[in-house]
């Protein structure tokens, strides 16, 4: 009876030791997937409207350092976090029409769904200095972006985003 009753407390204290290795496995791999190479990020505003809305993650990779035009980045501006779209990188020529069409190095950007610049805000035809970018928002006439406070150092990207999680209603 007291086999019975010892191989019982060891199997218990077996499984109790098993929980706790799996819960801290996890933990610490979580740990690391979110705070060393991803981040979440609640979108507040309505700056990337209608790409991403007030209330949502965003899923972003903290260790990505060459972007595209048209990646959506998480940067700190105007000590603030914010979002946008890369509109420009180093050394190019950002300009827009007279319609408020953007234009990057003399070819006009396709904006299907995006209103259209305003004509009173930013500086144009403007070069980004080498390592900037120049982030605009979806947004357009609602959002602050580089078209108020300049190009942006890409060291002030903090995140790259690769996904977006609509929690909004829950």
């Amino acid at each position: 009876m007291k086999d019975r009753q010892r191989e019982r407390k060891r199997k218990l204290k077996l499984g109790y030791f098993t929980l706790l290795r799996n819960v801290t496995v996890t933990a610490l791999t979580l740990l690391v997937l979110f705070g060393v190479l991803w981040m979440l990020w609640p979108v507040q505003g309505q700056d990337m409207f209608p790409a991403a809305r007030d209330g949502d993650l965003l899923l972003a990779s903290r260790l990505q350092r060459v972007w595209h035009r048209g990646d959506i980045v998480i940067y700190q501006a105007e000590s603030e976090r914010r979002v946008g779209r890369i509109a420009a990188k180093g050394n190019d020529r950002v300009d827009r029409t007279e319609d408020g069409g953007l234009i990057v190095n003399g070819v006009l950007q396709d904006e299907r769904g995006l209103e259209p610049l305003s004509s009173n805000r930013g500086d144009f035809p403007l070069e980004v200095p080498e390592g900037c970018i120049y982030i605009i928002g979806d947004n357009r006439n609602a959002c602050r972006d580089s078209r108020d406070f300049g190009p942006v150092s890409a060291r002030a990207v903090v995140g790259t985003v690769f996904g977006l999680l609509r929690i909004r209603g829950f």
